[in-house]
Parts: structure tokens; sequence; C-alpha cells
């Protein structure tokens, strides 16, 4: 993340590539011999996990009702057999290092190492169906272009773009933006440009300066490719959960003991590497649409104040460990110790001096909570 330390702000407002997304047409759905790929994946781990478990049934009762003689026998030709054995688990185990190294990749901008399987062609079948289920939803209550709300939505984006368009990660993205009529505080960015916002959220801001900063948050995560990584991460935990479910299912004696076993062992894989995972990378989308925000000459000290309103207004009934976003609490002190970083960013680019207090947030009534 210390790339966009050094980097100066171009003079901005020159030149914009963002584009206001207005669907009137029909939404159509994916061809469907395009999307088979993608579906298969997504569907293959219910299927594989109940393989595991009938496989792993299936040879404790074989186990269980074979005479003690032909278990002696049978242990015995794995005994002498231990090196042809041992030899077929190390070379899979061998092969699945490979893979997963083979599939390491370099983080755009930060310079993190890592894990994605999917190409960008099977990305783009899954993202463009949640797209279009969002869009679908919401199609009569998207905003005409030269509604408020989708002006000050495009100039903020606008501004955005062209500050940080010195990135190729940034530039090379065909950005377009929806604006959606509704209560709910949330906005979303998906990895092929699509910049979705709702006009909850324009409500709820005190400033055009904490819509920045959200903005440029689900812009981080367009641009880091986390929509990638985190399906990339679920799919490794999957092929986990499989290896043990199929070990539970074929070790403990009864199916009570195998159920109850397996969900423990699904429950840890979430709260211990799959929800922390989650809360990660939302973290990398805080810092990294932090600096665009500061390199776009935006007032980032509004950050913290925006989340910690946002806790005051909608408190987490979860603790942050049992979910995929950090506790606003925690992401306002977070945001805090950045800052400082992101004000020196914000003067090397020539920015205009910020006052020296921030204009206190009005009250707000209790309004519909999204995670952004």
């Amino acid at each position: 993340m210390n790339k966009f330390l050094p980097i100066l702000l171009p003079k901005y407002l020159t030149r914009t590539k963002l584009t206001i997304y207005n669907r009137i047409a029909p939404i159509t759905t994916s061809n469907t011999s395009r999307t088979i790929p993608p579906l298969i994946w997504l569907i293959a781990k219910p299927i594989t996990k109940l393989g595991a478990i009938i496989a792993g049934r299936g040879f404790r009762k074989w186990w269980t009702a074979l005479p003690k003689m032909k278990r002696k026998i049978f242990l015995a030709h794995l005994r002498r057999h231990r090196v042809r054995y041992g030899s077929s688990i190390g070379i899979t185990t061998f092969t699945g290092f490979v893979y997963y190294d083979s599939h390491i990749q370099e983080t755009p901008l930060t310079g993190r190492k890592r894990f994605i399987i999917f190409t960008n062609e099977q990305l783009a079948e899954i993202e463009k169906l949640e797209q279009e289920q969002i869009f679908m939803i919401y199609e009569k209550d998207i905003l005409d272009p030269y509604s408020p709300y989708v002006n000050r939505a495009m100039r903020v984006a606008n501004r955005l773009f062209t500050a940080n368009r010195e990135f190729p990660e940034v530039d090379k993205i065909d950005w377009k933006l929806t604006v959606i009529d509704s209560r709910i505080i949330n906005a979303v960015a998906f990895p092929s440009g699509d910049l979705v916002v709702f006009s909850g959220l324009l409500d709820f801001v005190e400033n055009d300066d904490e819509l920045a900063i959200i903005m440029a948050h689900e812009m981080s995560h367009a641009v880091l490719q986390h929509a990638a990584e985190e399906i990339s991460h679920t799919r490794l935990l999957d092929v986990i959960s499989i290896g043990l479910v199929l070990v539970v299912w074929a070790l403990l004696p009864t199916d009570l003991t195998a159920a109850i076993a397996q969900l423990v062992a699904d429950r840890l894989l979430k709260f211990a590497l799959e929800l922390p995972y989650s809360r990660d990378l939302e973290r990398e989308a805080d810092h990294v649409g932090l600096m665009f925000a500061a390199k776009a000459c935006f007032d980032v000290r509004y950050s913290p104040v925006f989340w910690r309103r946002m806790g005051h207004v909608n408190p987490e009934i979860l603790p942050e460990f049992l979910s995929t976003h950090p506790a606003n609490e925690s992401r306002a002190q977070e945001l805090e110790t950045l800052i400082p970083a992101a004000l020196r960013l914000r003067k090397e680019c020539n920015c205009y001096e910020l006052p020296p207090h921030l204009v206190p947030p009005r009250p707000h009534l209790k309004i519909k909570k999204i995670q952004i």
C-alpha cells in the first residue's frame, strides 16, 4: 500500500472516463453455454461434500463389518506397501502445493500475494449473474441521469477516477455509474466497473467527503479484484472442509458423532479462516480507498466520523468475529491510524488546505442497515 505515498496528484477534472449507466433496456440472462463452467464450479461443493460423506461412511461400515482376521490382513498389506502408498500420498500432496503455488498472484497496488483460481472470463460470468439479480430487483428504481442524486454521485466518482487514473489498474476499467432510489445505505462496485450507489447512502452522508470515502472503498474492491480472491479462498477452504468430512465420517464410530464433528469443523473453518479473511479484505479496501480519496483532495478526516455515526445509528447485533466486516468502531480506529499518511499524501498532491475543525454531524434517524 506504500506505493500510493510518493505519487503526486495530476491536474484533475480535465478529462473523465466515468459514464452514467442508465439501464432502460430489458435485462436478459446470460447465455447458458457460457455460464456452465462457473456454475458447475459453484455447485460442486455440496455434491462433493455429499460424496465425501457417503465414501467415509461406507468405509466405516465396511471396516466395522470386517472380521478381525481380515482387518489384520488388511493392515499387514498396508505395512508391506507403505512406501507405495506413502509415495502416492506424497505425490498428491506435492501436486496440490504446485497447483496452489501456480495460482499465486500479486494484488494490484498493494503487492500482497494471494491465491486466485478463477479466470477473468469465469469471474465475469459469476459477476454478471449477481449484477443481473440486483438490476432485476431494482430495475424500476434506477434514477434518471438528470436526477440530483445522480449528478452528485457522478461528480464525486469522476473526481475520484480522474485523480487516480495514473494507476493502470484504475484507468483500464470502464467505470459505469448507476444510482438506485432506495433507503438502503449501501454502495457496491463490480470488477467490470459497474458502480452502484443507493440514494439512502447519499441521504445519510454529511458531505461529499464522506460519500467519496465510501465510493472509493467500493472502487478499491473492484481495482484489487477482491471478488475473485474471496471466491478462490472460499473454494480452497471447501477442499479442506471436504477432506475433513471424509476423515470424520470414516473414523468416528457413529453417524451422530460424525455429523456433530462435521458441524463443529465447518464452524471452526468459518470463524477461524473464512470470516477473518473477509474482514482483512475490507480493511485493505478501507486503506486503499482512503488513499484514493486523499489523492482526489477529499477531507479524509471524515472517514472515522462516518463509521462512528454508522455505529451509532445502526449498532451491530453480532460481535465482530461472527461478521464478514469489521465492527464500525474497529474500522474507525484503524482509519484514524491511517489518516496521518493520507494527509501527507494529500499535501504532496498540492490539495487545498483543510480547515482545522470538522463540521459537526447532524442528527440522524435510524435507517435500514446494510453493510458496506
